[in-house]
C-alpha cells in the first residue's frame, strides 16, 4: 500500500503537471496587396503569429509540424481569400472556426460592422477547470482503493480453499452472512485508512470527509462483493485472473465521462464503478451538482450484488465440496 502511495505522489508532484499547454503557432503569407494581414497583425502584437515569405515554405513547414496551421492570405481588405494549410490531424471544425475568425477580423478592420452569430448561456456556476494531476485522485481512489477489494476478496477466499480453513468454518455457526460482512469490514478498514493518506498528502484537510466516508464505504462493499460473487466460480487465482482482467477493462470505461465530459452513453452509466468515480469527483471538486442520483445508484447496486454474493457463496463455497 505504501508503495503504492509514494508511486501516486511521484506522479502527482513531479510527473503530471497542472495543465498542459497545447501551443499552437500560425504561419501566414501574405500575398494581399499592401500586406494588409501583416501590417494588422504586426500592429497589435499578436502572440504565436509568424510571417514566411512564401508559400513552398510555408507547406514544407506544416508538413514537418502537423499540428501547426498555416494561413494564406490573398485579396482586398473588402473581398478577403484565406487558404488554410493544416495536417490531417486537424478537425474540420477548428479549420472552420479559424477560416471565421479571419474574416471576422478583416471585415471589422474594413470598418464592416458583423453582429454576433451566438450566444452564451451557463447553467449552473461556473467553476475553476480541475487541475490535471488532481484529476487523478479520484480516479485513484476508485480504482486503486475501492477497486482493491475486487482483488482482495478473491484472494482471501483461493487462500482459505488452499489451507482448508473454508472447511472448518462450514461446520460453524456463524453462516455465510458473517463471512461475508467479516471479509467486507476488513476491506473497509483498509481502504478507509488508504483514501485517507492519499488525501492528506496531496489535498490536505479541507475535504467533506462526512460525504467522502459513507461514499467510500459504499465503494469498497460494493467491489468487495462482486469480486467474492465471482470468485466463487473458480477454484485458484490462476483461473481467476483472466476474468478479473474482463472485469477492470469493463470498469475503466467511466473514466472515459471523466476526460471527456460530453461522452456519457446510457449504457456505462450502468457500469458500477461510475457512480463511485462521479461521486468520489463531486466530493473532492463540488460543481454543486445533486450527489443524491450517484448515492441511490450505489445503495441499489450494493443490495442487488449483496444478495447475488450471500446466494452464491452459500450455494458455492458453503456446500461440502466446493
Amino acid at each position: 500500500m505504501m508503495g503504492t502511495i509514494i508511486i501516486f505522489l511521484i506522479l502527482y508532484y513531479f510527473v503530471i503537471t497542472d495543465s498542459i499547454e497545447h501551443e499552437i503557432t500560425m504561419y501566414f503569407v501574405d500575398n494581399s496587396t499592401g500586406q494588409i494581414m501583416k501590417s494588422a497583425l504586426e500592429g497589435r502584437n499578436v502572440d504565436n503569429v509568424v510571417f514566411i515569405s512564401n508559400i513552398e515554405e510555408l507547406e514544407q513547414l506544416i508538413l514537418d509540424k502537423e499540428t501547426q496551421v498555416g494561413i494564406v492570405f490573398e485579396g482586398t481588405i473588402y473581398e478577403p481569400h484565406f487558404t488554410i494549410v493544416h495536417g490531417e490531424n486537424m478537425r474540420e471544425e477548428n479549420v472552420n472556426l479559424i477560416s471565421a475568425s479571419l474574416k471576422n477580423m478583416i471585415l471589422n478592420m474594413a470598418g464592416v460592422s458583423i453582429d454576433a452569430q451566438y450566444s452564451t448561456k451557463f447553467l449552473g456556476d461556473r467553476v475553476e477547470p480541475i487541475p490535471q494531476n488532481k484529476m487523478l485522485i479520484p480516479i485513484f481512489l476508485t480504482y486503486e482503493v475501492m477497486m482493491f477489494s475486487f482483488f482482495l476478496s478473491a484472494v482471501f477466499m483461493f487462500q482459505e480453499k488452499a489451507e482448508g480453513s473454508i472447511k472448518a468454518y462450514r461446520i460453524t455457526p456463524t453462516g455465510t452472512a458473517i463471512y461475508i460482512t467479516s471479509k467486507t469490514l476488513t476491506f473497509i478498514t483498509k481502504g478507509i485508512v488508504y483514501a485517507l493518506l492519499l488525501i492528506f498528502l496531496t489535498l490536505g484537510f479541507k475535504v467533506n470527509f462526512l460525504a467522502l466516508i459513507p461514499i467510500l464505504i459504499l465503494g469498497i462493499a460494493l467491489f468487495g462483493f462482486i469480486g467474492m460473487s465471482i470468485a466463487t466460480f473458480f477454484s485458484n487465482l490462476s483461473e481467476y485472473i483472466f476474468v478479473a482482467m474482463g472485469v477492470v477493462i469493463i470498469s475503466m470505461l467511466p473514466v472515459f465521462t471523466i476526460l471527456i465530459p460530453s461522452f456519457s452513453p446510457f449504457y456505462i452509466e450502468w457500469i458500477p464503478s461510475f457512480p463511485a468515480l462521479h461521486s468520489m469527483k463531486e466530493i473532492l471538486f463540488p460543481t454543486g451538482i445533486d450527489l443524491g442520483r450517484q448515492v441511490i445508484t450505489l445503495v441499489g447496486m450494493n443490495i442487488i450484488a449483496y444478495a447475488l454474493c450471500h446466494f452464491l457463496v452459500t450455494k458455492k463455497l458453503m456446500k461440502e465440496g466446493a
